[in-house]
């Protein structure tokens, strides 16, 4: 902990802490990992609606095995994806094999985007970032999984390096960004122009054969709007065909001038907006703008009083060409001046990922998923746009690149303590109150490290070898091996582990087996109790049933977790670990339930692992039932083997 305090303040922190470093550093950033497994335990028990206080999530992992994944509990609740894949370019050095024949790469994306379907929202909005190698079959790709799911379709040009790159014959400065939405009024965000509003005159001055600006082609933009010295008062009602001011000032009691949309030829026009939307369409306040405000300015004109608009958010455009979407200048030195040195190659411009954001409309509480997640930009712009106006959009982000723990999550951690850094170090202290999790996930490399077979001669089995190894090996002599999930092992849950391998070493690590089956089932957290353990004292009753007292001890060991299914259903699920003696085991358990959740009725289901006689205990106006863990986790971990 001690050396991230030190990749993250400056001047240095001291050793012991100060309250004076604290109040100094008051968005320091405090990583669980650092801490003993009981602190966090405490710490995360003392946090109720856990999940609704996470900001975001981190997953190191290969991304179609995170969406599987995040299928049971983030099943249509996101609000937008952004995904800035691997561009196929023999350029481009990435994790991902690039330089794919074309029917490879876009297999590898039909994958990635259809199950990143599964969790649009119905009002989701999505963008994917390409260059020239896969933009045409790209697009015929997304066109076939997003026709049937989005009316709207927009492709935009974004110049990501304005001296371009050079090659045979052109110099190329752009990518393209697909857009795929409903297209339905107000369903895409604005571009708010607060220094630079879009200024022209309220009434409707085209010219043409059309004649669609005249008043008789809009009468209810056809009404009175009252000035007294030269500010807006009030909007009359639409006029009777039939009444013609005959001029577009007309001088009325009290010194208040009616203004009529009459151009200086007499010709009656009509205003911009029609009289029943001008309320809602005209704002007084500028610091709260929304989507297509406009302001109405009273100016004079040789004598004569006009009104004139202001519109402080228009339709993005699309070519983007602003230098704030510069890649070089908003991506590479960016992350640059936040790490001190170059760390990673090709990050998109923050201010572009910021746009693509604003465009879907993400409100508060949205979530944005970004599966190729790179160096983190998208993270980093969720938490900028926050900072702007104080929402709580959330996100989630999957890498599967060695940088995850060099520079994605770093890069998160630094820009939470800092909105602005300089060569390494932070411009100031104005930071974020911000909470992530972060999790990784099992790699194909760490399952086949740890199966374990069955010793065979396999020398014997002549050309039938292959086979067999592929056929019946994996199924019955790697039954039990730790990446199968071996169901005799859940009788010791808070010790599950398995070979893992980083940096070519292989070493033992745990396996949170709580947290993935809370991902399995869908549950969104509202408590995680705390491990907890007792001694017992039995005694046995009528008909040889066994009873429990629970005293203070480390014998009988039990986590457990209360939340919310996706059906909306209240579910209670405990962990513990066994002893081997499954008739006291079963007798803790059953007390343990009655001590710590006295309002049973209100749970749907609960899931123990092991057997267990709970459901025993169940009164005739209670409905709750018990489904055991194993067989429920079993099932639930290769319903996507296919």
């Amino acid at each position: 902990q001690f050396r991230q305090l030190h990749d993250l303040t400056s001047p240095a922190y001291s050793v012991p802490l100060t309250v004076e470093f604290l109040k100094a550093n008051p968005y320091l950033v405090l990583d669980t990992a650092f801490f003993s497994a009981e602190f966090k335990e405490r710490l995360i028990a003392s946090i109720d609606n856990l999940d609704e206080k996470l900001d975001g999530l981190l997953i190191h992992s290969e991304n179609s095995q995170a969406l599987r994944l995040l299928h049971e509990k983030y099943n249509r609740k996101i609000k937008y994806t952004y995904t800035d894949p691997p561009f196929n370019a023999k350029s481009s050095e990435i994790l991902y094999k690039n330089n794919y024949k074309h029917s490879s790469w876009l297999s590898l994306m039909e994958n990635r985007t259809t199950l990143a379907c599964k969790l649009l929202q119905d009002n989701s909005v999505t963008t994917t970032a390409i260059d020239d190698v896969e933009n045409e079959r790209l697009g015929l790709l997304l066109d076939q999984i997003y026709g049937p799911l989005y009316s709207g379709k927009t492709t935009v040009n974004i110049v990501i390096n304005p001296s371009g790159q050079q090659g045979k014959n052109f110099s190329v400065t752009n990518e393209t960004l697909y857009f795929y939405y409903n297209d339905k009024a107000d369903m895409l965000g604005k571009q708010f122009r607060n220094e630079n509003p879009d200024k022209r005159d309220f009434m409707n001055g085209a010219k043409g054969e059309s004649n669609n600006y005249l008043r008789y082609t809009g009468k209810n933009c056809f009404y009175p709007i009252y000035i007294k010295d030269n500010k807006i008062i009030g909007f009359g009602d639409v006029c009777d065909d039939d009444f013609h001011p005959g001029s577009s000032n007309v001088k009325l009691e009290n010194g208040i001038i009616a203004v009529y949309p009459i151009d200086n030829d007499g010709v009656e026009r009509k205003w911009l907006v029609q009289r029943d939307e001008i309320e809602n369409k005209i704002i007084a306040d500028l610091s709260n703008p929304k989507n297509g405000d406009r302001q109405l300015v009273v100016k004079e004109v040789n004598g004569i009083i006009k009104i004139d608009q202001y519109k402080y958010s228009i339709n993005y455009k699309t070519v983007w060409h602003d230098s704030k979407y510069s890649a070089k200048e908003y991506g590479t030195n960016m992350l640059s001046d936040i790490f001190g040195k170059t760390m990673f190659t090709f990050p998109k411009s923050l201010y572009a990922v910021i746009d693509c954001i604003k465009i879907a409309n993400c409100k508060n509480d949205d979530i944005v998923l970004d599966y190729f997640a790179g160096s983190g930009t998208t993270a980093h712009a969720v938490i900028n746009i926050n900072r702007e106006d104080s929402g709580n959009r959330k996100y989630i982000l999957v890498e599967m690149g060695e940088y995850f723990d060099t520079v994605t999550k770093p890069r998160i951690e630094k820009v939470m303590y800092s909105e602005n850094w300089k060569d390494g170090k932070p411009v100031s202290r104005k930071g974020s109150s911000h909470a992530f999790k972060y999790l990784c996930l099992e790699s194909y490399e760490d399952t086949l490290n740890n199966i374990v077979l069955r010793g065979g001669q396999y020398d014997m089995l002549g050309n039938a070898r292959e086979g067999y190894l592929l056929s019946y090996m994996l199924d019955a002599e790697a039954e039990g091996s730790a990446c199968l999930l071996n169901i005799d092992k859940l009788d010791k849950p808070f010790d599950y582990k398995m070979n893992i391998a980083r940096n070519l070493e292989s070493s033992e690590h745990s396996v949170d087996l709580v947290e993935t089956f809370n991902y399995l089932i869908g549950l969104t957290v509202v408590r995680s109790h705390a491990l907890t353990a007792f001694d017992a004292e039995f005694s046995i009753g009528e008909y040889g049933a066994v009873s429990a007292v629970l005293k203070n001890g480390s014998t009988y060991k039990f986590k457990s977790v209360e939340g919310t299914l996706p059906n909306g259903d209240k579910a209670l699920v405990i962990w513990r670990e066994m002893t081997g003696d499954i008739i006291k085991d079963n007798a803790v358990l059953n007390e343990y339930f009655r001590q710590m959740f006295t309002d049973a009725r209100s749970y749907k289901k609960i899931f123990v692992n092991c057997d267990n006689n709970l459901q025993n205990l169940r009164e005739e106006n209670e409905n709750w039932r018990v489904i055991l863990i194993d067989e429920e986790m079993k099932k639930r971990m290769f319903e996507y083997s296919e």
